[in-house]
């Protein structure tokens, strides 16, 4: 890594050249790498899971002010999660024709003759609906689905963030919080790549956040939490 590199860890594993690379995992996070790059990985939790506010955030739904009718788009975005159907009709295309249902449960396959390159459907978010059930291709299997709800049921108030919920409203230090992003940008490639001498480097940068005010940063983000751990009583 450099402080130059814009590629995706995904695009930079397919060069074979790439050794690892920390991630945010979910079930079976191994074999949705397999899929993506066509090499063998090996994954492995360095925490157990849990939950906290910012993955929630990652992709979310929203109905526009400028929306004609809201309430029957609300009730189709309710029927994404509700319909195994309408969830892989998105996710997946037209059965038959995108893809064929095979003998397990919840693992497609393509058609006699269709490809990827073939298909004519591609859905590059993968945002429709309920991950329990949308149609996976292989080498997943059907035991992926016992373990995405293993998952699931192990995130529990024991270890989900006290603050789950709370969002930093940064406006009040709008002005702190923009500099404290650009001494990030300057910085953390630097550091994180090794490009840049800790020795000299790590004392730089957090001279430069203390300039920058990510004490008051700090502070302000402190006070909005109690107030709203406050009012969660």
């Amino acid at each position: 890594m450099n402080t130059t590199m814009t590629d995706q860890g995904i695009e930079l594993m397919k060069t074979g050249r790439y050794f690892a690379a920390l991630n945010a995992t979910e079930a079976d996070m191994k074999t949705k790498y397999i899929q993506d790059t066509g090499m063998g990985f090996l994954a492995f939790n360095t925490v157990p899971p849990f939950a906290r506010t910012g993955i929630y955030q990652i992709s979310v739904w929203c109905i526009p002010v400028t929306c004609k009718d809201p309430e029957t788009t609300f009730k189709f975005l309710n029927l994404m999660y509700e319909s195994e159907a309408v969830n892989n009709l998105l996710h997946n295309g037209i059965e038959g024709m995108h893809y064929v249902k095979t003998g397990e449960w919840g693992i497609i396959n393509w058609p006699e003759g269709v490809t990827a390159q073939t298909s004519g459907y591609y859905n590059p978010l993968g945002l429709w609906g309920d991950k329990s059930k949308r149609y996976n291709w292989p080498p997943v299997t059907g035991e992926y689905f016992d373990q995405l709800k293993t998952f699931n049921n192990s995130i529990d108030g024991k270890v989900a963030s006290k603050a789950l919920g709370y969002t930093f409203n940064s406006f009040p230090v709008r002005t702190e919080y923009a500099a404290v992003n650009d001494v990030m940008s300057q910085y953390r490639a630097g550091l994180e790549s090794g490009s840049l001498d800790p020795e000299t480097g790590l004392p730089q940068f957090l001279n430069a956040l203390q300039a920058a005010g990510i004490d008051r940063v700090i502070a302000e983000n402190q006070k909005q939490l109690d107030a709203w751990l406050g009012s969660r009583h």
